[in-house]
């Protein structure tokens, strides 16, 4: 599916003060004791996107996936990295293990980096779609090992019926990242395409082996069926 992150309520900015702002004043009118310093603490790492200690595993789970939702991918790490430590074994740890490899960058990747293919997203969605290539495509050059514009730069080709450069490019970062979730989903898209039901079941299959929870994997299986019967 396309990667898609925006930001979520938690990174707007509040009004028109800023983080240090805010802080001042809580501290300048002795707010901070009737608030508490726990309070006072979480309120601070959510709007600097850092990770609270004290949480369990599921909390961590939930939270990487909020992280990475708004795009903020290294805080989603940390998070999902924690929730793994604590349960290992556990659902809440396995889980997060899944979510970790399937759906966030093999590696670090900086801020900027995420922005600008929101940016081509957004684009791409207002049916700007020569803006939007042009924004894929500088960020695979600035940044060749991060997934997600090869993703949606793959989703765009394959609705203008650029086939084999949308296989083109899938297959280039699933050598980098065979986890990739998205990767496997949009190449068994492209085959969907080109009719080669065969190939794209084994992409989804890829995909299944990966997270055997993810609906869209299931859905595309279902629509090979269907084409399937109506030959």
């Amino acid at each position: 599916m396309p990667e898609q992150e925006t930001e979520d309520e938690h990174t707007r900015p509040l009004g028109a003060l800023s983080v240090l702002q805010i802080v001042g004043i809580v501290l300048g009118s002795g707010l901070l004791v009737v608030i508490g310093l726990k309070w006072f603490g979480y309120f601070l790492a959510a709007r600097l996107h850092l990770v609270p200690s004290g949480q369990s595993a599921a909390q961590y789970y939930q939270l990487g996936v909020k992280y990475k939702g708004a795009g903020r991918t290294e805080p989603a790490r940390d998070s999902l990295n924690r929730a793994i430590k604590l349960d290992p074994q556990g659902v809440d740890g396995k889980r997060a293990a899944i979510y970790l490899h399937a759906y966030l960058p093999r590696y670090a990747v900086p801020q900027e980096a995420v922005q600008m293919n929101i940016s081509g997203f957004n684009q791409a969605a207002i049916g700007h779609n020569e803006q939007a290539t042009q924004i894929f495509e500088s960020c695979i050059k600035q940044y060749p090992k991060f997934e997600w514009p090869y993703g949606n730069l793959a989703d765009l080709y394959v609705s203008q019926g650029k086939l084999d450069e949308a296989k083109e490019l899938l297959n280039k970062i699933l050598e980098v990242n065979p986890q990739y979730v998205n990767g496997w989903i949009h190449l068994a898209e492209a085959n969907i395409a080109g009719k080669d039901f065969k190939r794209a079941t084994e992409c989804l299959n890829s995909a299944a082996a990966i997270d055997p929870d993810n609906a869209a994997v299931k859905a595309l299986k279902t629509k090979i069926e269907f084409e399937n019967q109506t030959k």
